[in-house]
């Protein structure tokens, strides 16, 4: 039965679309967790100016994105409905706004003495560590004591006179990105000592603009050959910057680990899940040394036109969704990085599918200087 809270719960995304996805995930972990009403946050399909494509602050997209004015409803990146309606089963209240004025706490507020310390690790991963009163917080306590720490809190702050009426309502404010309080990455341990950790991840779909998008691109690659095993490789830009020289080394190290070499006797092509372009040599390398006797495919092979289309941010989902789906479609590998907030989301979805995933490590694996 769907529990509506007399407290609810505002929170911003930021980052990607999949650093916003765990923003989001996390947010609806807590609200299930301490029973508050969450209210929806609006999202990014473009981050920061930078990402904008060849003129600053263009106006001309492709619906329903070609009103920028109006960008930041949920479902702008997101599947609204299936979000909400998935969450109402799980009794989590959902809303869009909050109508009335409540007194906004904060985090530190709300939740006496709890302290978050997060640790960037040498693969370029953060950890999370929940302290509670000087003490470290097990992933397996980690819901009891938030809880406890939640009641205790709200129960000062009601006798401070809180809310209206008889009735103590109040907004928690909270950043449940990777910035403050991170609950989700994918589906790691404190995610899932949270009870309803799949159940959330699995309530947050892309939006029918990002699977009809992307569900075209494999209907193309598919129906060329039928017989073609595709695999795909996210190559992050960001990460670090390649080095070519060393490129063939490189990529035989990674799939000779991963014990995924293409047999060149095969039909076989690689899908390239990024906005690097590699350079020809680099292409020819992976038809000569590694079997694929297909390719290597970007998504403007068969979305002439995305870059134009769509805001950045939702080209991005796009693109991380035919890698994904390519590959379960053709039974081939899904190539992922160990650091990057998508496919912590697509190693999790896979690894409950049963499609072949590998993980790269970032600081081992990346083509860096």
């Amino acid at each position: 039965m769907l529990s509506m809270s007399s407290h609810y719960l505002r929170i911003l995304t930021r980052g990607g679309g999949g650093n916003q996805r765990e923003c989001i995930i996390s947010a609806g972990l807590l609200a299930s967790l301490l029973k508050l009403c969450l209210v929806l946050p609006k999202v990014h399909p473009i981050f920061h100016l930078a990402q904008e494509h060849r003129s600053q602050n263009r106006s001309s997209y492709l619906p329903p994105y070609h009103n920028r004015t109006n960008w930041g409803d949920f479902g702008d990146l997101f599947d609204k409905h299936h979000f909400v309606s998935s969450l109402h089963k799980l009794g989590i209240c959902v809303v869009d706004k909050v109508d009335y004025a409540l007194p906004s706490i904060s985090a530190r507020t709300a939740l006496p003495g709890l302290e978050i310390r997060k640790t960037w690790t040498d693969r370029k991963t953060w950890t999370t560590t929940f302290f509670w009163n000087g003490r470290r917080v097990r992933d397996e306590d980690l819901a009891t004591t938030l809880s406890l720490a939640f009641a205790q809190g709200t129960d000062v702050l009601c006798r401070g006179g809180h809310g209206a009426g008889g009735v103590c309502s109040l907004a928690l404010q909270m950043d449940t990105c990777w910035t403050g309080f991170p609950l989700s990455r994918g589906e790691n341990a404190a995610c899932q000592n949270l009870g309803a950790c799949h159940e959330v991840t699995e309530a947050l779909h892309p939006n029918a603009v990002i699977i009809n998008a992307s569900a075209q691109a494999v209907t193309v690659l598919t129906h060329r050959k039928t017989d073609v095993v595709w695999d795909a490789l996210h190559l992050r830009a960001f990460m670090c910057v390649p080095r070519w020289a060393n490129a063939l080394a490189t990529f035989k190290r990674v799939f000779a680990q991963a014990g995924q070499m293409a047999s060149k006797t095969a039909n076989r092509g690689l899908y390239l899940v990024s906005d690097v372009k590699l350079p020809p040599p680099i292409l020819d390398m992976f038809q000569l040394q590694f079997g694929y006797n297909e390719g290597v495919v970007r998504k403007e092979a068969v979305l002439k036109t995305i870059w134009e289309d769509y805001p950045y941010e939702v080209v991005a989902q796009i693109d991380l969704e035919i890698g994904n789906a390519l590959t379960e479609h053709s039974g081939g590998v899904y190539y992922a990085f160990e650091g990057s907030s998508s496919d912590a989301y697509l190693i999790a979805r896979r690894n409950h599918t049963g499609a072949h995933t590998v993980v790269l490590r970032n600081k081992a694996d990346l083509l860096c200087q």
